[in-house]
């Protein structure tokens, strides 16, 4: 319920959606981050402007650079 809500809010960033997906292994939150929001490598380079971005986990950011590589192909 709270999962879906995430995905559908308006009012939350993409970087906080992202941060809650990795703090709360919200598998659902994520896919939907990372096949519906960051999509292109612009979207991607977006989130280091954001506070959220350092709060990540490494292995997000490990998948965030995986993603970046996938859309370089």
């Amino acid at each position: 319920l709270a999962e879906s809500f995430l995905i559908k809010s308006t009012v939350i960033s993409h970087a906080r959606r992202l941060l809650l997906a990795d703090k709360f292994r919200l598998s659902l939150l994520e896919t939907h981050c990372f096949t519906k929001v960051f999509t292109t490598l612009k979207r991607i380079k977006e989130l280091e402007f954001f506070d959220e971005f350092t709060e990540l986990s490494l292995e997000m950011r490990s998948r965030l650079l995986t993603r970046m590589m996938e859309l370089v192909e």
